[in-house]
């Protein structure tokens, strides 16, 4: 990628960079897992525990929560291999304080793909109670029993979801902005 000089571009300058392909993949698998993820979060929110869904509901929640974490951790990894400058990820010519807010947005969703997992991962050992992963080997609760309360833990995993939601949905409107009114590349930069 080479290096653009933003203050020099005017706006509505057309790119011919685009995401690498990890890029892409990463930024379009962790979009479908937060959607997914928050799906299914807000539909187990309408269950009771006898529901028939329950089970399925909160066993794939679950499940879903950890490979979000998995990914969201190569992720990070691969961020940190990439070493890409802010002024390269974007198009040219966007204005400081787009650039600033994106990566805001960039890192509180990053930040959310971890945390959340993580509050789950809260939620089942807050009793003590082991999680075993995929069925094949226990990943055991690292807090003392009674530290902190099942409702307190739903709360801030609850917080988080719709923080991310809230985040997601800034992102999806500002991807829509640089399209259709803005006519950049950012949007066309990170399809395949």
């Amino acid at each position: 990628m080479q290096n653009h000089h933003l203050a020099n571009q005017p706006l509505n300058v057309k790119s011919t960079d685009t995401y690498d392909i990890w890029s892409k993949l990463f930024h379009w698998i962790s979009g479908t897992l937060i959607l997914l993820l928050l799906s299914l979060g807000f539909y187990m929110t309408g269950l009771d525990y006898y529901d028939k869904n329950y089970n399925l509901a909160y066993t794939s929640h679950k499940y879903l929560g950890l490979l979000a974490l998995l990914f969201g951790l190569a992720q990070l990894c691969w961020l940190f291999i990439r070493k890409t400058r802010t002024a390269e990820r974007f198009v040219p010519g966007l204005p400081k304080w787009q650039l600033v807010a994106a990566q805001i947005m960039h890192i509180g969703l990053l930040i959310m793909i971890l945390l959340i997992p993580v509050s789950g991962y809260m939620i089942i050992t807050s009793n003590s109670q082991e999680f075993f992963i995929f069925d094949l080997f226990p990943l055991p609760a690292v807090l003392p029993e009674n530290l902190v309360s099942d409702s307190m833990v739903v709360c801030l995993h609850f917080s988080l979801a719709y923080t991310t939601a809230c985040l997601a949905l800034l992102h999806l409107f500002a991807a829509l902005k640089h399209h259709f009114i803005d006519k950049d590349d950012t949007l066309r930069r990170i399809l395949f």
